[in-house]
């Protein structure tokens, strides 16, 4: 836990001042702008919605689940970000939109299955970018998706081929789709069980195969809290609690503490999120 009466002007170990180089600070306050918000995240939603979680679980859950303040403690509040620092990084690129230059150049997402460590590198993030591709391009053709690839897989090699296979393929097309027809037969999406054994992979997550149920992505609390799978909203607009919105009961005194909880009201993910804007180009240079 930081102490600022210890050292008011030192490094905070927090996400926000990890942030600073890339958003800035707060003109009025000299702290590093917050990049982080959770105000109107119904957490544990679909848990409650699937009867996994009661009604009573769920909201103490929101109740308590509280934020971060400047120093980095958590606090009872929730965390509420700067709108500058949204649209910086919405504009430059470091919420990856799947725009600029990712539909016109091959994609190769190698990944450890690390889920069950608890590891930050999750699967759900590969189906993450995945979708963000679709949304943006329409399609995810020029991209391929290796779970667990053996150290005898030369991708390296295999991507220079397609590079050079895209280089001289003249027939007409988008640019997806020549990538995807220029795509070496050896490397398609797949994972590897722990004895080496290959699997053909579905890269657009569904959870069947033996891909599909043997890597099975855990997902993520946005996601769960009714986030679409782009994942890409950082603060979301907000709309009141309506208890048609949940497809089990909440009772009378539990919807009163849950309006408590969410004055200003709930998050509304059929809207673009807060300062979220169109990236501001490729190959930018900071």
């Amino acid at each position: 836990m930081y102490d600022p009466e210890e050292k008011p002007d030192g490094t905070r170990c927090g996400f926000f001042d990890n942030m600073v180089n890339l958003v800035g600070r707060d003109p009025s306050t000299g702290y590093a702008r917050r990049a982080l918000d959770n105000v109107g995240v119904q957490y544990g939603l679909k848990a409650f919605n699937d009867g996994l979680i009661s009604a009573e679980q769920f909201v103490e859950l929101n109740e308590r689940v509280g934020g971060f303040d400047t120093d980095a403690n958590l606090v009872p509040q929730r965390s509420s970000a700067s709108i500058e620092a949204l649209g910086i990084l919405y504009r430059t690129g470091r919420v990856t939109s799947g725009g600029g230059s990712l539909g016109s150049i091959p994609i190769v997402d190698t990944r450890r299955f690390q889920d069950p460590s608890g590891n930050i590198h999750d699967r759900v993030r590969t189906f993450v970018m995945d979708a963000r591709l679709r949304a943006t391009h329409g399609s995810a053709a020029n991209r391929v998706i290796l779970t667990n690839p053996p150290a005898s897989l030369d991708a390296v090699s295999l991507v220079d081929r397609w590079l050079d296979a895209i280089d001289a393929d003249r027939n007409d097309g988008a640019s997806t789709e020549t990538i995807a027809r220029n795509r070496p037969a050896e490397l398609d999406s797949a994972c590897w069980s722990l004895n080496g054994e290959r699997h053909a992979d579905d890269p657009s997550g569904a959870a069947s195969g033996y891909c599909g149920t043997q890597h099975a992505p855990s997902g993520d609390p946005r996601i769960a809290a009714g986030a679409p799978i782009t994942g890409d909203i950082l603060q979301c607009q907000l709309k009141a609690v309506e208890i048609g919105d949940y497809s089990r009961p909440l009772g009378p005194e539990l919807l009163k503490r849950l309006r408590a909880t969410f004055p200003e009201g709930v998050c509304d993910y059929s809207k673009p999120g807060v300062g979220q804007e169109a990236l501001g180009g490729a190959w930018l240079r900071y």
